[in-house]
């Protein structure tokens, strides 16, 4: 009971810890990088969380042991994700525009990310407008694990996307994209990755994935 109760102030201590560094985090900024891969997912994680990730500071929280990235409520661009150089063991990406859109976010961003992160398994590009083809094209032959990917609301894409996918991602589950130009192109990837989807359509939307 004891060393339940020394362990439990140990964490208490640790999370007051972190909150104060990350409410602070100028004034800790020259530490940061001395900081074990452990702290800094915790920093990273708050910072996540509230949405205070930004182009500067997110070099300082990320680690080449880092596996999840949740951007979704962060301002970031095409210069924040050029740091994820440092995180070649990541597996999930979340850069979802919770509100409206990301132009910011464009295929030299994401060229970046898949030259880089080749275990990526989830990656999550809803809203994303500035992206093109040559982007998930690059995703698809760098990232051949994809299993999850959301490109909703990425105008730009078209049938080339979905075929690359096809041609280097046979592990893939679920896909959301936007509406292509054809239908043709989706049975292609259907057959390609010789899984059974389920297929509904949403608008303004597509989705594939498998039932549960």
């Amino acid at each position: 009971m004891d060393w339940d109760i020394r362990n439990s102030v140990v964490t208490s201590l640790l999370d007051v810890s972190v909150q104060s560094v990350v409410k602070n985090i100028k004034s800790y900024w020259s530490c940061l990088d001395v900081l074990p891969s452990n702290l800094r997912d915790r920093c990273l994680h708050l910072m996540s969380k509230r949405g205070l990730l930004t182009d500067i500071n997110i070099r300082k929280v990320l680690h080449d042991k880092l596996m999840v990235l949740d951007l979704s409520e962060s301002s970031i661009s095409d210069v924040g994700l050029q740091h994820i150089n440092k995180c070649p063991q990541l597996r999930k990406l979340d850069l979802n525009a919770t509100k409206g859109c990301r132009p910011e976010i464009t295929t030299e961003g994401i060229k970046c990310v898949a030259n880089s992160c080749h275990y990526l398994h989830t990656v999550y590009l809803r809203r994303c407008t500035s992206i093109t083809d040559e982007a998930v094209i690059c995703l698809a032959e760098h990232c051949p694990q994809l299993q999850a990917l959301n490109l909703g609301g990425c105008h730009q894409l078209t049938d080339r996307s979905l075929k690359a996918l096809g041609e280097h991602c046979q592990l893939l589950k679920c896909i959301i994209f936007s509406k292509t130009k054809s239908f043709e192109v989706i049975n292609q990837l259907l057959q390609i990755c010789r899984l059974k989807f389920y297929f509904s359509v949403a608008d303004p939307h597509h989705t594939l994935q498998l039932p549960l």
